[in-house]
């Protein structure tokens, strides 16, 4: 029954999006996230939420990955330029250690199990879910902070203010979605080596394509997540402990895509917006306007001055 209502859930927020059905949108998509658990939980059981799971109580240490599936040479020229961003933040901290990943090197740093890669190279599991796949293991069988190739960093202060917790990660954004109601990203999270939460999710996404070839959701990662946070305390206590830096837990950090669609008379603001914030959250699915005037223009062909804290400062902050 659940997967019937599953998938009338999903057309219904199919159309709302259509439509442009705003309150529909929301709700369907929170209907569609509780049918999705409901389904984890039952394939899962009980037991596997009651499992006593050896966990690390270290803080975070050095490593900062980014990854993308294919030679960061290869990539959009936006990811490209979130990519620089992230390795100059990095390289100008105190001694954090910048990780390049592709499917071609992920075995240097990982053991995955095999009918994991072996669905990855017959596409059942998609680039997408292999980039959730990986990062719950880095970060348990590494440690560190992952950051999402299409986060812009302008400044690296978050870096010091996250050095002692044991589990990092940015917090209420995402609030319209009631099974993550804020309480995490996936583009920006880090742990010490085999902290709890990311052991727990290797364990889930083991299990699941163990016995699955594809996903119920796109949020596969977060139906998992939540379920954590639900089903075990002392899950709902590590991301309830989580720090909160204010000035970067906001909607804010994906405003600068805003400006990529003005003409460059807006270029101040943006300049502001990046000045003010050190996280910013793009995307290269989104078609920019590239053309001669646009701010997106000036973006990426000034990073390196947008890069200069310098330069950033003489700008007035607001």
């Amino acid at each position: 029954m659940n997967y019937i209502l599953l998938k009338v859930s999903q057309v219904f927020y199919i159309f709302a999006k259509k439509i442009k059905f705003k309150r529909g949108v929301i709700f369907f998509n929170n209907l569609k996230h509780t049918l999705c658990k409901r389904i984890i939980c039952k394939d899962f059981g009980n037991n596997f939420f009651l499992k006593k799971r050896i966990f690390s109580n270290d803080a975070i240490n050095k490593n900062v990955f980014v990854f993308w599936y294919q030679d960061a040479e290869n990539a959009p020229e936006i990811v490209k330029k979130c990519i620089q961003s992230i390795k100059k933040a990095v390289e100008n901290s105190d001694g954090r250690s910048f990780k390049l990943i592709s499917f071609n090197n992920y075995n240097k740093y990982v053991n995955l199990p095999n009918y994991i890669i072996e669905k990855v190279k017959k596409g059942k599991i998609s680039k997408i879910h292999f980039a959730d796949i990986l990062r719950f293991n880095l970060l348990a069988q590494c440690g560190g902070l992952w950051i999402d190739a299409t986060c812009f960093l302008s400044g690296n202060n978050f870096l010091r203010e996250i050095e002692n917790s044991n589990f990092f990660t940015l917090k209420n954004c995402f609030k319209d979605f009631d099974f993550i109601n804020g309480k995490w990203t996936s583009f920006f999270i880090g742990g010490a080596k085999d902290n709890l939460i990311a052991n727990y999710m290797v364990d889930c996404f083991n299990l699941w394509f163990k016995n699955h070839n594809k996903v119920l959701t796109y949020l596969m990662l977060d139906c998992f997540l939540s379920l954590g946070y639900e089903k075990i305390n002392e899950i709902k206590n590590i991301i309830d402990g989580v720090i909160s830096i204010s000035k970067y837990d906001s909607n804010k950090i994906f405003k600068l895509n805003d400006y990529y669609f003005l003409e460059n008379n807006h270029v101040d603001e943006m300049l502001i917006l990046i000045a003010n914030e050190d996280i910013h959250k793009l995307s290269y699915k989104i078609k920019y306007y590239n053309y001669e005037n646009s701010c997106y223009n000036y973006f990426v062909n000034n990073l390196d001055k947008l890069l200069d804290e310098k330069y950033l400062h003489k700008k007035e902050i607001v």
